[in-house]
């Protein structure tokens, strides 16, 4: 008996595997062309490298907003990956500083976007087709491994390379997308403070707020760990393996997500597992003498950033009404991936300047500890007071 495929599934599968590819390229060297080819400082980076968080403050609502009260929101997100193809091709046109970042802030206007709505578009299908986000989004992890070990091959030493390559992985998740299953967007009259409403969910503010502190320090790694692994003698290509291993460790989680939320209590208490986990990971990066001792410690990825991507998106996606499932996703996007970054970033570079990328990676350990102290009483009270509530 022949095998059925879901057409579909495969579809929105592939969207994830080809668009996080684009992602790698450009999240993991941008920094290195920046400081290579234009000559910026540390200091300079984590204020450029900000760039793009400070654009999702002002632009994620807009577009959050759009896609809910559009026809469907598979027409705001092929808008958005046009016009970042558009927009990533400008920035290698002239070598001046205040060039090259007003390039980046027009590319962030719409690129930042792209992860809120598209997020918003699977999730809303997984729910209706019963498929599951963690596996789904696991092919993102894949490709964003994949693509680090592939492009540091490429690029190899010539960074201005990252652009042809970026654009040749968004022109296919520009094509895929295009035949992604259309998902309507809810809102046919239009809500009045449709953030103000969001904000009275008790429970959404919580995991807005670890998933912040989270992404804080999680911005100072990604604006200078290239720049550090450099440093201590790394080649483009190790550090492509050590993206690889970053990414490839995030298997586990996306594919069993489901149960370890639930074997771990609850989408607040998986964000605080996972804060302690990037503390020793921090701990562990600032004493690193090699760039094979980082690749070792990149290992700690796989319960980072995935556990926030899938964790949240899946939260808001089943606590938030139809009406306002994009706008959660770009309120999410807002604070952190938009705020969380801006302050990583540029605090990020100004204790480069006084401490060194170590005394920096210590610091973001002592931030997650203090995320720790604060919310695990949180967590205790509650804890007691449903037992109180239940007896």
């Amino acid at each position: 008996m022949p095998v059925r495929i879901n057409r579909s599934l495969v579809t929105v599968i592939s969207f994830y595997l080809i668009y996080f590819m684009s992602v790698s390229i450009f999240v993991n060297f941008i920094p290195i062309f920046l400081t290579e080819n234009i000559g910026v400082t540390s200091r300079q980076l984590g204020i450029i490298m900000a760039i793009g968080p400070a654009s999702v403050i002002f632009v994620q609502p807009l577009w959050g907003l759009r896609a809910d009260r559009a026809q469907y929101k598979n027409t705001i997100l092929i808008l958005l990956l046009v016009s970042t193809l558009i927009a990533s091709a400008l920035i290698p046109l002239h070598p001046s500083v205040w060039y090259v970042v007003a390039a980046i802030l027009l590319l962030n206007c719409f690129m930042t976007a792209i992860n809120p709505i598209s997020d918003t578009i699977t999730v809303e299908l997984c729910q209706e087709r019963s498929w599951d986000f963690g596996r789904i989004r696991m092919a993102g992890a894949i490709g964003y491994s994949v693509m680090g070990l592939v492009a540091g091959i490429i690029i190899s030493g010539i960074s201005v390379r990252l652009f042809p390559l970026f654009g040749i992985m968004m022109i296919f998740t520009i094509g895929i997308a295009c035949f992604l299953p259309r998902v309507p967007g809810h809102q046919r009259e239009k809500l009045k403070a449709p953030y103000l409403q969001l904000l009275r969910n008790k429970k959404l503010v919580i995991v807005l707020a670890i998933s912040f502190a989270a992404n804080f320090t999680l911005s100072m790694h990604y604006s200078f760990f290239a720049i550090y692994f450099r440093e201590l003698g790394g080649t483009t290509a190790l550090l492509g393996l050590a993206i690889l291993c970053g990414s490839m460790m995030e298997m586990p989680f996306a594919f069993f997500s489901k149960w370890v939320i639930a074997k771990l209590g609850g989408p607040e208490k998986t964000l605080l597992v996972s804060i302690a986990v990037m503390a020793v990971r921090w701990v562990l990066a600032s004493v690193a003498t090699t760039p094979h001792m980082l690749v070792i410690v990149n290992g700690l990825h796989g319960f980072s950033f995935i556990v926030l991507a899938v964790t949240v998106t899946v939260f808001i996606g089943e606590s938030v009404p139809p009406e306002m499932k994009a706008s959660g996703q770009a309120l999410h996007g807002m604070l952190s991936l938009g705020l969380a970054r801006i302050l990583g970033s540029v605090i990020g570079g100004l204790l480069v300047g006084l401490w060194g990328k170590p005394g920096m990676f210590l610091t973001m350990a002592v931030v997650n500890v203090l995320v720790l102290i604060v919310f695990i009483p949180l967590f205790v009270i509650r804890g007691t007071q449903s037992e109180i509530s239940n007896t």
